[in-house]
């Protein structure tokens, strides 16, 4: 006789998690997204003008990498 996972799985759910409020997001700090963008975005725009697939493709994935990355730990210059 098979096993019915659904039938499993509907008994096994609890009851629903109440809706979590929205988190404001903490004044006066940012997280340098955009400056840590900004030079992939000027390659990108270079690449699309020149009709460069491979610089095209390379700042997709730099971007991705960036924004993944998260802000850095690592002082800013000027700020030291």
């Amino acid at each position: 006789m098979a096993v019915d996972f659904g039938g499993l799985l509907a008994k096994a759910k609890g009851p629903p998690t109440p809706a979590m409020e929205p988190i404001p997001e903490p004044e006066g700090e940012e997280d340098g997204l955009k400056e840590r963008v900004r030079p992939i975005a000027q390659d990108f725009l270079e690449a699309v003008r020149g009709g460069d697939v491979d610089a095209l493709a390379d700042a997709l994935i730099a971007t991705h990498s960036a924004i993944a990355a998260g802000p850095s730990d690592a002082p800013i210059p000027g700020e030291e």
